[in-house]
């Protein structure tokens, strides 16, 4: 549970949306009919995506876009507040601005994670590539996908599928868990990684306090959205 002044954790699982307690049982927010793969908080509220290809007002429950071909639902694999504007990312291969432009940037393959840093945005997936969003720069190479991008005290970090983590611009191997990492946040002052072996502060090497519990995508949230949650007032999102 958030202390003073200190940040929240809203995660996912499956098709669940949680608020994490550290000493009290966690708080069930929402369920979906399919897969939650992206949590974001932009502009004051909290939004979710994933295998359905709608982006989501969590509280509210309003969609407010759709990805999708002539065929199918597309899945939206990450989304990330920049500058003011929420965008989107996945199956599509293309960068959205959520509630505007469906096209602000392009790749060749799946988009895995973006992440706004030093007022750029970047994004990163199966090409193994991490990009400047909309210059295109080719920043760093992987030898795997990447799955994780996130700034960090002034740092700029990857996760690689096969379970390592890199400060991206020096290439310098910061962390390695020998297995699959999916995610990569910052909260309260602590950059953390999950994946198959667990949670980890990745600098430390220490389990989170959170190591047991089963998450997959995860939003560092302010007090303010916290309270919100525990009193379960949906109806000032509405």
């Amino acid at each position: 549970m958030a202390g003073n002044g200190e940040n929240g954790l809203v995660y996912s699982k499956n098709k669940e949306i949680y608020l994490y307690r550290e000493d009290e049982d966690d708080v069930l927010i929402v369920e979906r009919d399919g897969r939650i793969d992206t949590l974001a908080y932009h502009d004051g509220r909290l939004y979710d995506g994933g295998i359905a290809g709608n982006i989501t007002d969590t509280l509210s429950g309003e969609v407010i876009a759709s990805r999708s071909n002539i065929l199918r639902p597309l899945q939206v694999k990450t989304l990330c507040s920049h500058e003011g504007v929420l965008y989107d990312a996945g199956e599509s291969k293309k960068v959205a601005d959520t509630f505007g432009i469906p096209e602000v940037a392009s790749r060749d393959k799946w988009i895995w994670a973006m992440c706004s840093h030093n007022g750029k945005l970047y994004d990163a997936g199966s090409s193994q590539k991490v990009f400047d969003t909309f210059s295109g720069e080719d920043i760093a190479t992987r030898e795997d996908w990447i799955w994780g991008l996130c700034s960090h005290e002034g740092k700029l970090y990857d996760s690689v599928k096969d379970g390592q983590v890199f400060d991206t611009f020096s290439g310098d191997p910061v962390a390695s868990r020998g297995d699959w990492i999916w995610n990569l946040f910052s909260h309260n002052g602590i950059l953390y990684d999950i994946g198959v072996r667990g949670a980890f502060g990745t600098l430390t090497g220490k389990r989170a306090p959170f190591f047991g519990v089963e998450m997959e995508s995860t939003c560092s949230v302010p007090k303010s959205l916290v309270d919100t949650i525990i009193r379960g007032e949906w109806g000032v999102f509405g």
